[in-house]
């Protein structure tokens, strides 16, 4: 396995129109935790995605997760940055991307109250 490591926190060290796919697993929700910003990330991103490249993002972590908020309760870790669907929709929208689609991993990521 080959490891790239690039010289700057904000640009990715791969030239433009290089892939075909980006994908990113638990990785936008700590952007801004780290100085960065949704808005630049997605755009190098897109940078080095080809003209017909797809960038899938997996696992944010949603707003009303009961195990988020379960675990802030007992001080345990979890997400400071959550996103609802709309919020999702919204970061497509103002990026240009084209949200193909919001999937929701199990009942249990919604609050009690919205069960009952």
């Amino acid at each position: 396995m080959n490891h790239i490591l690039g010289d700057n926190n904000f640009k990715l060290p791969f030239p433009d129109n290089t892939f075909d796919y980006v994908i990113s697993s638990g990785v936008l929700e700590h952007v801004n935790e780290y100085g960065g910003d949704i808005k630049v990330t997605i755009d190098e991103i897109k940078r080095v995605l080809k003209q017909k490249g797809e960038f899938v993002i997996w696992r944010l972590p949603f707003a009303f997760s009961i195990w988020e908020d379960f675990n802030h309760c007992v001080n345990k870790w979890y997400h400071f940055e959550r996103f609802t669907p709309n919020q999702i929709k919204l970061i497509a929208l103002n990026n240009n991307l084209e949200l193909k689609s919001i999937e929701l991993d199990g009942v249990f990521f919604f609050k009690i109250r919205t069960l009952l």
